[in-house]
């Protein structure tokens, strides 16, 4: 239920944006009380994951705020290169209430740096269904808890990452 679709394809280049994937399908099933891809069997679910968008966590709970519901879509993108750099971006995001998707389109014309107030912010709501009514909040502060804590050991990971994948290369060469 939680890997990304570079995992689900036995991708060899696998990077942090992964993680964010992952991260971002927890905060999904914490906030909907559901997984983002759901199926029958392991091999339905990776096809899901590979070919499906998830729902919008909007359409599982209202209560969710427009920022954390686009944080979450950004976090679930396809493409590795489409997500949060970094969990601290992501974590950014979800503290930002003046985010929206729009802002991640800006940020990768404009190198990176997600902004957070443009008004633009799409949200489907179609078809909604009342949530559980109750706040999100207290589910989105430990998530920023954790993402804040997850970063500086994320860093290392990919540090000590690196070597061994220095390493990989070189003997395949």
């Amino acid at each position: 239920h939680y890997m990304s679709p570079e995992q689900a394809t036995a991708d060899k280049d696998i990077t942090g944006r992964s993680d964010i994937y992952s991260l971002a399908s927890v905060l999904y099933e914490m906030l909907t009380g559901e997984p983002p891809h759901m199926g029958n069997s392991a091999q339905q679910i990776i096809m899901k994951i590979v070919t499906e968008d998830a729902a919008p966590v909007t359409k599982l709970r209202k209560s969710v705020p427009p920022n954390v519901t686009a944080a979450v879509a950004q976090a679930l993108e396809k493409l590795p290169a489409d997500r949060f750099e970094s969990a601290k971006a992501f974590a950014e995001a979800l503290d930002n209430p003046g985010f929206t998707l729009a802002d991640m389109t800006a940020a990768g014309a404009a190198g990176g740096q997600v902004g957070g107030h443009s008004p633009e912010h799409r949200q489907d709501e179609a078809g909604a269904e009342q949530g559980a009514g109750e706040p999100a909040g207290a589910d989105l502060e430990r998530v920023r808890q954790l993402v804040v804590q997850a970063e500086p050991r994320a860093q290392e990971l990919g540090e000590e990452r690196e070597p061994a994948r220095d390493q990989q290369q070189a003997d395949r060469g």
